[in-house]
């Protein structure tokens, strides 16, 4: 969390993925907007690539300031190590590397069980399947972690934390 400098008093969600309609990056945007008083930051890293430009373009015209895009990156590593949650939307995929990247770092993902899987990843303890009903799943991510309203006061650790950090010139 620190070597990307994002900030530990909030839920860390990934995307990762070229930017297409069949990546499905629309989805996490419409459940961030679901849960937009929830202290949850969504990360984007992949590819915005011209020729997909009709899709993602739309999408980045109406992003809420949860939502940061960060690019093609190459420390990707980084954004696993410092994630709670990997969201996975993809609507057509074959054995999609960023999936098994995320269980590799032992991280929860959510994503969409496509007939072309063959339940290969049932198996796995921590991956969950979405329903495709924003309502549905965007429930399931505040069933399954203990994430704070951003209107919640009770953050006495973090008001410390800024005062070490400004006392101390420590991150």
């Amino acid at each position: 969390i620190r070597k990307l400098g994002l900030d530990p008093n909030y839920f860390h969600v990934l995307n990762v993925g070229l930017f297409t309609r069949d990546k499905n990056q629309g989805y996490v945007f419409e459940i961030a907007k679901k849960l937009k008083d929830y202290k949850i930051h969504y990360h984007f890293v992949g590819n915005q690539a011209e020729n997909f430009k009709d899709y993602w373009q739309p999408l980045m015209n109406f992003r809420l300031e949860s939502c940061f895009i960060h690019g093609e990156r190459n420390d990707v590593d980084l954004f696993y190590q410092a994630a709670d949650l990997v969201l996975h939307p993809s609507l057509n995929e074959l054995s999609p590397l960023a999936v098994r990247e995320a269980t590799s770092y032992d991280l929860p993902v959510y994503m969409f069980n496509l007939p072309v899987y063959d339940n290969m990843y049932e198996p796995y303890k921590n991956i969950k399947f979405l329903s495709k009903d924003v309502d549905k799943d965007s429930q399931l991510i505040l069933d399954n972690f203990n994430i704070k309203r951003i209107d919640d006061d009770s953050s006495f650790g973090s008001s410390l934390s800024k005062e070490y950090e400004e006392l101390t010139g420590l991150k």
